[in-house]
């Protein structure tokens, strides 16, 4: 019966001669008090009352599939098929994307309690993890090291029971300085960066880190930055060497200044 109800309002779908509308509300009625039995009856469903809420015959039976979408994610049949709905669009089921960066901060603005860090991806934890100690206060940073945790329970860790955890990473990223051209500050050093490179990008580059670090200039030897590197999973901190003027290499502070290499920088961002 209920297979029934639902395939006669489908093929009504392109039907508006006489009598049509009163079919399709008699239907939208019936099923609107209905428990369907499958994933694929509730997705169906969803399709036919978009389409009806786009198309509708007349004014009663635009306000009665409007009155179903907008109460489509409390349906009971919906909430017993939500893990198999996901990433169908449905009004109350989940959608696992790798959002950029704008759409993840509009999302976060409007839906904070519904935007979720997807635990699944093996790959994240690592990540949020060499990530997350450029994102707090020193202090905080000092305990991140120190605690060894994965970045998952870093963040549960830091923030706290009325935040989630993808806000909590949004919001610390919007707290750095700068503007929304920010150079990344997490990257994967593999090469000495030189105050005074050529390269176009390289000299870029290093402009932006002058900008950023000492009000214009590179910072004076003992102030450091953070780097998080891809490799061995701890932080790197790096300092320039040589004069205070400038000129000389950035290195790593157990590398001896004296050793300088041409090869060009590779760097991964992590962030912004």
């Amino acid at each position: 019966m209920i297979h029934a109800t639902l395939t006669a309002l489908e093929r009504l779908r392109l039907d508006y001669g006489t009598g049509a509308a009163q079919k399709r509300l008699a239907l939208l009625r019936d099923l609107a008090r209905t428990r369907l039995a499958t994933a694929s009856q509730v997705r169906r469903l969803h399709e036919a009352l978009c389409f009806i809420r786009a198309y509708p015959d007349d004014a009663a039976v635009l306000s009665q599939a409007t009155s179903m979408l907008e109460r489509f994610a409390q349906r009971p049949d919906l909430c017993a098929h939500r893990e198999a709905l996901a990433d169908s669009g449905i009004a109350g089921t989940a959608i696992h994307y790798r959002f950029f960066h704008a759409q993840a901060d509009w999302l976060a603005a409007h839906w904070p309690d519904r935007l979720r860090l997807d635990r699944s991806d093996e790959e994240a934890p690592a990540r949020i993890a060499r990530a997350l100690p450029l994102l707090v206060t020193p202090v905080e940073a000092q305990a991140l090291i120190e605690a060894r945790w994965s970045g998952y329970e870093a963040i549960d860790r830091l923030r706290g029971r009325q935040v989630g955890d993808a806000a909590f990473l949004l919001r610390r990223i919007a707290a750095m300085p700068g503007d929304g051209a920010l150079v990344p500050v997490s990257y994967k050093v593999v090469h000495e960066i030189k105050a005074a490179e050529t390269e176009p990008k390289l000299r870029d580059l290093v402009d932006r880190l002058q900008g950023d670090l000492g009000g214009g200039r590179l910072p004076e030897r003992g102030r450091w930055r953070e780097l998080a590197p891809d490799h061995q999973g701890a932080g790197l901190p790096v300092q320039p060497a040589g004069p205070r003027r400038g000129g000389g290499p950035l290195h790593p502070p157990d590398r001896d200044a004296s050793v300088a290499t041409e090869r060009a920088v590779h760097a991964e961002a992590l962030g912004r």
